[in-house]
């Protein structure tokens, strides 16, 4: 039945029926199409398990529904002359497919995950980070990724009973040997991480003296920096460039909207559901991020023109909450940062708009800045942002030029 909406030939469904296997290639053919995947993705990772089915029946081996791990295995395993490296690329693409289904059947084992030697104190960290320190899961994600080096870093060393050995020389050597490859806000985070290890290594035991104050500082100030947006001009120039004709188009310009007329953080885009935009009310809930405040906002006529063209036209059906996901099946939402970002900086770079930082925060800094030069206080940016300090907002002081302006000293005369 499946078999019969991807191919037009008859003769190509008995083809791939053919055989023990025959029901296995039918299943795999509808596990494809429910995850969403395009008719001409699912005919070809279905006709190349078919070539690779008839490749090894022509060796002698035996195929049966019972083999099937023997028989994935010799695929997973295969290798053929006159193969290109794009075809290559392909089956092994394919051949993961295949797996995902096979143990989503139960007819094979999943794949053990490979455990490092780090594990138990990275797991421990992460709970005592959630229990005791009582941090969200997009902070201990960070903390994660920027501790997992420096365990990688001490290899052996990063066991439990290992830990005991750790001294000031090492933690400075990996510091030291990290400084060039990262900017100096990433060198800070690395720096808080490894300090915060140290002290939970310490208290845990396994280390006989806190090792934190060892950590080298990167001294930055407060306030030193300016806010690093895009300008008013700059922003309607990247939402010009989006062409609003194709399913991608639709949903980025979504997301260009968003950012634009409400500075909101990535992650709250991220985070967006279908339940958080009332559309009888004409209101706008983002939900809280950092242990923030949540913000409900009104809905504007263009943002809510976007995300209806978005969700009508462009937007995958699959059951999802999220109003936001990927496009490339199997879809799912954008449950990454990074997967945000590089589709903000894409569409910053075909605008050809040159800017220092290529995120959703570029847009927030100019919400932040267009709404200090329209006259409004900075509580009433705080609330917007969702921040639970005043000082947080203190940065946009800095592109308050009216105020400024009032402030400024007379540059004085310079006599010969």
């Amino acid at each position: 039945m499946y078999l019969e909406q991807v191919y037009l030939r008859p003769g190509t469904w008995e083809r791939l029926r053919a055989g023990p296997m025959g029901g296995v290639v039918e299943g795999f053919c509808q596990w494809l199409q429910e995850r969403g995947s395009s008719l001409r993705t699912v005919r070809e990772h279905v006709t190349r398990v078919g070539s690779l089915f008839r490749r090894l029946r022509r060796t002698g081996a035996e195929l049966s529904v019972g083999q099937t791990p023997t028989i994935l295995t010799e695929l997973e395993r295969s290798s053929f002359s006159r193969e290109s490296v794009r075809e290559q690329r392909r089956r092994k693409s394919t051949l993961g497919r295949f797996r995902e289904y096979l143990e989503a059947e139960g007819l094979v084992e999943p794949q053990p995950q490979a455990h490092q030697v780090y594990d138990p104190v990275l797991g421990a960290y992460e709970q005592w980070l959630r229990n005791v320190r009582g941090a969200c899961p997009g902070t201990i994600e960070r903390r994660r990724q920027c501790l997992v080096p420096f365990l990688e870093f001490l290899g052996e060393a990063a066991r439990v009973e290992a830990l005991c050995k750790l001294d000031a020389e090492c933690i400075r050597a990996y510091v030291t040997s990290r400084s060039a490859e990262y900017s100096k806000s990433h060198r800070n985070s690395i720096g808080s991480t490894l300090r915060l290890f140290l002290r939970f290594c310490f208290h845990q035991g396994h280390i006989s003296r806190d090792l934190s104050g060892c950590v080298p500082s990167v001294r930055i100030y407060k306030l030193a920096d300016t806010p690093r947006g895009i300008t008013d001009k700059q922003a309607e120039k990247v939402l010009n460039r989006v062409d609003r004709c194709s399913a991608i188009g639709k949903r980025d310009y979504a997301i260009l909207q968003l950012l634009h007329t409400y500075g909101i953080r990535g992650g709250q885009v991220r985070a967006l559901r279908v339940e958080d935009i009332d559309w009888r009310s004409d209101r706008i809930l983002f939900r809280p991020l950092k242990r923030g405040k949540q913000s409900l906002l009104p809905l504007t006529e263009g943002v809510g023109e976007s995300l209806l063209d978005y969700l009508q036209n462009g937007r995958p059906d699959i059951c999802c909450a999220h109003v936001f996901v990927t496009m490339v099946p199997p879809c799912h939402p954008l449950d990454r940062s990074q997967a945000l970002s590089s589709i903000i900086a894409r569409r910053i770079k075909d605008a050809d708009v040159s800017t220092e930082s290529n995120g959703a925060h570029a847009f927030r800094h100019c919400f932040a800045g267009r709404m200090v030069n329209r006259g409004h206080s900075l509580k009433a940016i705080a609330d917007i942002f969702g921040h639970k300090l005043l000082a947080s907002t203190f940065i946009y002081t800095k592109v308050d030029f009216q105020n400024l302006e009032q402030v400024a000293l007379e540059w004085p005369e310079v006599s010969k």
